[in-house]
């Protein structure tokens, strides 16, 4: 059986940590400075889940064999109590995609704004139609086309 030193030193022999995409590396060479203690490719799952979140969003999708895909990635991250895990996830929201973050909430608000419009419009256009539909029922009640009496049972 393998042990969890000899495994870890194959998936870096492997160059797992070391062939990402430059914003990955740059990232993670940050947060490596901060937490020297922690593994290199805990800290890179923690990058890839959050960019590929920040891309699913945009709808960036991938061509998987001909099929258009969003992305998806997923990775449990297992670490002790006090190992910095909430620490890390909060540098990589609050600084790293802060700006993602907030065009994200820009888009949010300016979209449901639109989508709020379109339902008053909706509605006020309902209640014109209600209020049609009444005058007529009204005119029909008087020429005694419409039982207005309650049903006997």
């Amino acid at each position: 059986m393998i042990s969890k030193e000899e495994l870890l030193q194959e998936l870096k022999n492997r160059n797992y940590v070391k062939d990402v995409p430059d914003i990955i590396s740059e990232a993670q060479n940050l947060l490596k400075k901060d937490f020297p203690d922690i593994d290199e490719t805990i800290i890179q799952n923690f990058l890839v889940c959050n960019l590929i979140r920040m891309f699913s969003s945009k709808k960036i999708t991938i061509d998987e064999a001909g099929n258009k895909v969003l992305l998806n990635w997923f990775a449990l991250i297992f670490m002790s109590s006090g190992d910095g895990k909430d620490r890390i996830a909060s540098i990589i929201d609050n600084y790293l995609l802060k700006d993602y973050k907030n065009w994200f909430s820009d888009e949010a608000n300016s979209v449901y704004k639109v989508q709020m419009d379109e339902y008053k419009q909706m509605l006020a256009q309902k209640a014109q139609d209600n209020k049609e539909n009444n005058i007529y029922i009204k005119g029909e009640e008087n020429y005694g086309n419409i039982s207005t009496s309650k049903h006997p049972f």
